[in-house]
């Protein structure tokens, strides 16, 4: 089940998987108007602020789905988006702001936009 976090953990966690800026969030797929439908962008939009979403990525993260398994053998996979809209949109900012190979890039994996989708504890 779960372990009793400390004061540190908490700040950890906060900065780790808070939520994304509203208005942050609100601004860039406005942005983005001429690549997504209104929709599309009101998915997107919802995704983030969806607090069962969020719970279930915390459960995974929780869960030590990403540490080894008794032969060694580790789990690669660091983040895992909902659905192909979200990768996408995040795909745009996150080219856009550090090229075409920013998954490759530890700062990129730590944008905010990429911190509620990740499945293990930290990088």
């Amino acid at each position: 089940m779960g372990k009793i976090l400390t004061q540190k953990d908490i700040k950890n966690l906060k900065y780790q998987f808070g939520t994304v800026d509203d208005v942050k969030l609100r601004m860039t797929l406005a942005g983005l108007a001429n690549k997504y439908s209104e929709e599309i962008r009101e998915m997107v939009y919802r995704a983030y602020q969806d607090d069962q979403l969020a719970s279930i990525y915390r459960r995974w993260r929780a869960s030590g789905f990403q540490k080894g398994s008794k032969n060694g053998a580790h789990h690669r996979e660091i983040v895992r988006f909902p659905n192909g809209y979200i990768f996408d949109f995040v795909d745009t900012v996150l080219t856009a702001l550090y090229g075409p190979k920013w998954m490759q890039n530890t700062k990129a994996m730590k944008h905010e936009l990429v911190r509620p989708w990740h499945i293990v504890e930290h990088l």
